[in-house]
């Protein structure tokens, strides 16, 4: 009985690369992001300038997300995301060399659309681990990348002291991404052939593993989109919701609590720190449900009663408290959100169909800084009274459509069986 426990948790030598092709990820974007928007103000860049730039990337993942997706479905997931990983890495060092905000804005546009490594990451680790095993192998993936929060912060505060040491942080990332490239090339195999089983919507569009059929390109992401409306949905509004809160955290910590930026650090470090613990708890939080759809909608009352809290809070070690637990709740929910749209939609289709996710979610990082940036000028509680709202209305769609319909059936026979296999 031991042993089978062992081999239900165990990782695979190319389930780690892929986690730490995550780390490794957000370790890059984590040291550098933070003073962007510093640097462009140092470039005379106003407020609404910077608010305009940083939306440039969410608005380009919105249309790049399902493409690049579809590709790693047709040519294989391994060889776009090396390609995706060398085209963000050089972008980022390009950035680092500008001396205005149109330059910063050109170096963005590649960011937009080839910034995918988390979705192809997560496709490839689709592809390779059983459906039983999927929740809580995408919970140990979220928690190992998101330690790359912990440490990128802090890291690229030591670099960036000021806005003239901006391209030191540039290229320290340039540097990331070409580690995380050759750990990709050397190491990241493609994912074999018998684990994606061809279904119907490829072969209609693919004659072969090389060419494209442009009617059937876009009929899949049509196909797939069918099956989960709510979900997508459903997607959309948690993840606006966590955004409206998250866009101007800083500025509100500030305003609130009067906070230092070396303060802010911290707080930033320690929220991703207490996500990459809770992520590590996520496979026995599910086991213990063992009903998805539940424990999404449970984790989503969670996170807006929470959200609720951290507004009304009259102190920041209550905010701090309470953002614990919002930390946790969006990890579990994030994980329940991909495992049910895979079971849906079939893991033949991950790539497609977690572009899918990616554009969705990008749509929230497209309005969400604009909107959040227009209601701070009428209270610091405004972003919080919105992200209340829509995680209200997610919970209600969860109520009216339940999440446990139309998943797909093969995938979740293989679920129950395994999970008998290891009773």
């Amino acid at each position: 009985m031991a042993s089978t426990s062992d081999n239900k948790t165990k990782m695979n030598k190319l389930q780690i690369c892929l986690c730490i092709v995550g780390f490794l990820d957000f370790l890059g974007v984590a040291m550098l992001i933070p003073h962007l928007t510093k640097y462009m103000s140092s470039l005379g860049a106003s407020p609404g300038v910077v608010g305009a730039v940083m939306s440039v990337y969410g608005f380009l993942q919105f249309f790049s997300g399902p493409m690049v997706g579809r590709f790693s479905d047709i040519f294989g997931h391994h060889r776009v995301l090396f390609w995706c990983i060398l085209i963000t890495g050089v972008s980022y060092g390009l950035m680092g060399i500008t001396n205005s905000v149109t330059l910063i804005v050109l170096t963005r546009i590649p960011l937009g659309i080839f910034k995918q490594t988390q979705s192809l990451a997560k496709s490839q680790l689709a592809d390779i681990t059983p459906a039983h095993q999927r929740a809580e192998m995408f919970g140990r993936y979220n928690a190992i990348s998101t330690a790359g929060f912990i440490i990128g912060p802090v890291l690229g505060g030591y670099i960036a002291e000021d806005s003239t040491r901006f391209g030191r942080v540039c290229f320290l990332t340039f540097l990331t991404f070409m580690v995380n490239l050759a750990l990709v090339f050397f190491f990241v195999s493609s994912s074999p052939k018998e684990h994606v089983k061809r279904t119907a919507s490829i072969e209609k569009f693919t004659t072969d593993d090389y060419s494209i059929n442009i009617k059937g390109f876009f009929s899949a992401f049509k196909k797939i989109a069918k099956t989960q409306p709510d979900l997508f949905a459903i997607r959309f509004l948690l993840g606006l919701c966590m955004m409206m809160f998250r866009s101007n955290f800083t500025l509100l910590l500030e305003q609130r609590f009067e906070t230092t930026p070396k303060i802010n650090g911290w707080i930033i470090s320690y929220g991703s720190l207490i996500s990459t613990l809770s992520g590590m708890m996520v496979g026995h939080v599910v086991r213990y449900y063992n009903n998805l759809s539940r424990l999404f909608k449970h984790s989503s009352i969670g996170m807006t009663i929470t959200l609720i809290l951290m507004t009304l809070s009259p102190s920041l070690l209550y905010f701090m408290m309470f953002s614990t637990c919002l930390s946790v709740f969006n990890s579990v929910s994030r994980v329940c959100a991909v495992d049910i749209g895979i079971q849906r939609g079939g893991v033949s289709d991950t790539g497609s169909l977690l572009g899918l996710t990616t554009s969705v979610m990008s749509i929230s990082r497209t309005v969400a800084p604009l909107v959040s940036g227009v209601a701070m000028e009428y209270s610091v509680y405004c972003p919080s009274i919105i992200a209340i709202f829509l995680g209200s209305c997610g919970i209600a769609l969860q109520i009216v459509y339940p999440l446990n319909r139309n998943l797909n059936v093969d995938d979740e026979q293989e679920y129950t069986n395994e999970k008998k296999k290891d009773k």
